[in-house]
């Protein structure tokens, strides 16, 4: 995962560096698939404070 980094932070935008947790990053047959984990919202935040995550439908 460690050689791939500093590729897939470039292409993926700024929104999901900030919100969510890179897990694992796998290449199969020339097809890189990214995992990733949503972050906690931080409580001290004030546009945050409210947010409940529910994940995606």
């Amino acid at each position: 995962m460690e050689s791939f980094l500093p590729i897939i932070q470039f292409l993926l935008p700024e929104f999901i560096l900030e919100n969510f947790e890179l897990t694992s990053i796998d290449r199969l047959q020339g097809v890189f698939h990214v995992h990733i984990e949503e972050k906690n919202a931080d409580q001290r935040d004030p546009e945050r404070k409210n947010l409940l995550s529910k994940g995606f439908f």
